[in-house]
C-alpha cells in the first residue's frame, strides 16, 4: 500500500476536523476519539490492497466515514460517553441526551435541565430512568455494537435481585412482626387489639410503602449497573442504599407506632376492666 504527501494531508485534515468537533471531551477521551477514528482509517486503507491508492479510493474511504461532525457523534455515541456544554469532568451516564439533542439540533444541556426539572416531581422520576435506559437500549440496538462499553448483565440482575429481596425482606419482616404481637397479646391477654390510624399507620400503608420503594428503587439500582462512569456507578449505588435505608427507617418508625399504640390500647382496656370489677 502506498500513501502519497498530498492523501496523507487529506487524511489528517479530516481527523482534525474530527477532532475539533470533540473539543466539549476531557483531553484523555478526545485523544481515545481520535484513536479509534484513526485506527477505524488504517483498516480501510489496508482493505485497499497493497497496491497504489488514488484519491478516489480515499475519497470513498473518507465518504464511509461521513462528514466530520456525524464521525465526531458517532465516536462518542460508540465511546459510551457524550461531550457536554460546559463540562469539564466527563462525568456524564449513558450519552442518551447528547444523541436526543443532536436529532433535535438541540443543546443537550437544556434538554438535561428540563429532565432533572421534570425528575423533581417523584412520581415522574422512575417512568424517566426507566424511559432513559429504554432509550439507550434501542440506540444501542440500532448502532454498531463494536466499540461500545460492555453491558455488566451478571451486575445488573444481582443489584435488580438483592434490591428486590432486601426490600421484600423488610415487608414480610415488617408484617410477620406486627402479626406475631397480635397472636401474642391474645394468647397471654385474650385480647385482640384495634388501633387507630394514627398509631396502627403501618399496617394500612404497609404496601404501598413497599409499592414506591420498588417503584424507585430498581430503576436506580439498573441504572448504576449500565456502562455510566464509575464515579457516577458507586454515586448511584450510594444513593439506592440510602433510599433502603429510609424505608428501613420509615418501617422502623410504623413498627414503633404500632408498639406504643398496642401498650396504649391494652392500658385503657386495663383500666376500664378494673373499673368495672369494681363497681361489681
Amino acid at each position: 500500500m502506498e500513501i502519497t504527501e498530498k492523501q496523507k494531508h487529506r487524511l489528517q485534515r479530516y481527523m482534525r476536523e474530527v477532532s475539533a468537533h470533540l473539543s466539549d471531551l476531557p483531553e484523555a477521551e478526545r485523544r481515545g476519539a481520535v484513536g479509534r477514528l484513526r485506527a477505524q482509517l488504517e483498516q480501510g486503507l489496508q482493505q485497499s490492497g497493497d497496491g497504489e491508492l488514488h484519491d478516489s479510493d480515499i475519497d470513498a474511504l473518507l465518504a464511509s466515514c461521513g462528514a466530520p461532525a456525524d464521525q465526531a457523534a458517532l465516536l462518542v455515541e460508540h465511546g459510551g460517553y457524550a461531550p457536554v456544554a460546559g463540562q469539564t469532568g466527563g462525568q456524564v451516564w449513558l450519552g442518551v441526551c447528547a444523541r436526543l439533542a443532536r436529532g433535535m439540533d438541540a443543546d443537550p444541556l437544556i434538554l438535561r435541565v428540563i429532565l432533572v426539572v421534570l425528575g423533581l416531581v417523584f412520581p415522574l422520576l422512575p417512568l424517566l430512568l426507566t424511559a432513559y435506559m429504554g432509550a439507550y437500549f434501542w440506540m444501542r440496538y440500532i448502532a454498531d455494537q463494536k466499540g461500545l462499553r460492555p453491558i455488566r448483565w451478571v451486575a445488573l440482575v444481582k443489584g435488580l435481585a438483592i434490591t428486590f429481596g432486601i426490600s421484600l425482606a423488610l415487608y414480610l419482616g415488617t408484617g410477620y412482626t406486627m402479626i406475631l404481637a397480635q397472636r401474642l397479646i391474645w394468647r397471654f391477654l385474650e385480647q385482640s387489639i384495634v388501633l387507630e390510624p394514627k398509631w396502627g399507620w403501618l399496617e394500612i400503608e404497609q404496601g404501598r410503602l413497599f409499592f414506591w420503594a420498588l417503584y424507585l428503587l430498581l430503576p436506580l439500582t439498573a441504572l448504576s449497573a449500565m456502562p455510566v462512569k464509575d464515579a457516577w456507578a458507586g454515586t448511584l449505588r450510594k444513593v439506592v442504599h440510602a433510599a433502603l435505608a429510609l424505608y428501613a427507617l420509615a418501617l422502623c418508625f410504623g413498627l414503633a407506632s404500632f408498639a406504643a399504640g398496642a401498650v396504649l390500647y391494652l392500658a385503657q382496656n386495663f383500666r376500664g376492666a378494673s373499673t368495672l370489677t369494681g363497681l361489681f
